[in-house]
């Protein structure tokens, strides 16, 4: 498709889903990161029934992220090598460790249950975007990332709420089942996504490299990632401890909420269409965007002053990770794309826990203000990290 035909506005999105291959990735994608979404409100409600212990189904969950964090990149390695069946493989043992989780009735037991299913969690997130830079063309992957960044806001947005109604409904327990049914569906609808050939034909009687070389390649844009997710996950906590200190804690959800859309209106908006320059250039603008964002925050005196300026901060969140995914993509060694996008879900996720934990210090210390001010500054000063991406790319890496 030349740059005269080539869609524009949301007319690109559709163009998104024009090969088969990425709309049963997606698919499967989907429905493999909801269950992603529901499980850990699902364990800290089944904990907290079975244990009777916040402390205890707190470390349950944190067993289930970290063990989801170490775990991603060797099932995306091998996802890489052996081809989408790979995921179908470890969706059925997360499967079946979740369904132990979900009958477990002591602490080890649930804790042992969760470090298995995190552990062989298939990266379907990771394999979605691995599929989007093999197969389609350079500015549709840009929407095609803006919708994933799109479509995990709303899915952990989802998750939570389908969380508690089945527990509200049936039991934690039931919610817990459901995560199992969810995520070996997901891997089955993706099979599907890798047919005509193998995943990586360029690779074919190649030796793959080493993960230490690939990881040291894409290190300076995980840390980058990292940084802002730990932003994220103090603002998370600022706002609803501002919520509290306003004493209307009850609006922290509607908060987080008007904060999630205005990702989504920026994640559509740049995903919408063709924008100048480097991806490395984009981030030296994304970044500050997102930290003013977060800076205006402290300007809200009430809860009603807050809504507008929530979806302002979210305006350049989805775009910046939408970004730093096609850092990856361009830096990461051919034949190893799950496992390059594996290890940013693994940077995402710890640096948003890492984030929750540090902020929770924070505003108990401090006020809430001192967090979102301290996320806002972190933002801004991850800002200077962008030139030593400047050239960069994994070992053995083919810019794309």
């Amino acid at each position: 498709m030349t740059g005269e035909d080539a869609p524009r506005g949301l007319r690109r999105f559709r163009a998104v889903f024009a090969d088969r291959r990425v709309r049963w990735a997606a698919a499967g994608a989907v429905v493999g990161r909801l269950a992603q979404a529901i499980m850990p409100l699902a364990m800290l409600l089944a904990g907290q029934k079975r244990l009777h212990d916040f402390t205890a189904a707190g470390a349950v969950v944190a067993t289930y992220a970290l063990a989801g964090a170490a775990g991603a990149p060797v099932v995306g390695r091998l996802a890489d090598r052996r081809g989408a069946r790979a995921l179908v493989a470890f969706a059925a043992i997360s499967a079946a460790a979740t369904v132990g989780l979900a009958t477990s009735r002591t602490a080890p037991g649930m804790i042992g249950f969760a470090a298995v299913a995190g552990a062989s969690t298939p990266p379907l997130g990771a394999a979605l975007r691995a599929v989007v830079v093999r197969v389609l063309s350079q500015r549709t992957q840009t929407a095609a990332l803006s919708l994933d960044s799109v479509a995990t806001e709303v899915l952990f947005i989802v998750g939570p709420t389908v969380a508690g109604v089945a527990a509200a409904i049936a039991a934690p327990s039931v919610a817990l089942l459901g995560c199992a049914a969810l995520m070996l569906l997901g891997a089955v609808v993706f099979l599907p996504s890798a047919a005509g050939g193998s995943p990586h034909p360029a690779q074919a009687g190649r030796r793959r490299l080493p993960s230490v070389t690939v990881l040291a390649g894409l290190l300076p844009v995980l840390v980058l990632t990292g940084t802002l997710t730990f932003t994220i996950g103090v603002i998370e906590v600022s706002v609803t401890a501002r919520a509290a200190e306003w004493q209307s804690i009850e609006s922290a959800g509607a908060l987080l909420g008007f904060w999630a859309l205005g990702s989504v209106i920026g994640g559509l908006i740049y995903g919408s269409r063709d924008w100048q320059g480097s991806p490395r250039r984009h981030a030296l603008l994304l970044l500050p965007t997102v930290g003013l964002g977060f800076a205006a925050l402290v300007l809200a005196g009430n809860v009603a002053a807050m809504y507008p300026l929530m979806v302002l901060a979210g305006i350049g969140v989805a775009p910046a990770l939408t970004n730093l995914a096609h850092l990856v993509a361009t830096q990461a060694p051919e034949g190893s794309d799950t496992e390059a996008f594996a290890w940013l879900g693994a940077s995402t996720a710890l640096g948003g826990a890492a984030g929750v934990a540090v902020a929770g210090v924070i505003v108990d210390r401090w006020s809430a203000g001192t967090g979102l001010l301290s996320a806002a500054t972190l933002t801004l000063a991850a800002t200077v990290l962008v030139p030593v991406l400047r050239g960069k790319s994994a070992p053995g890496g083919t810019p794309r």
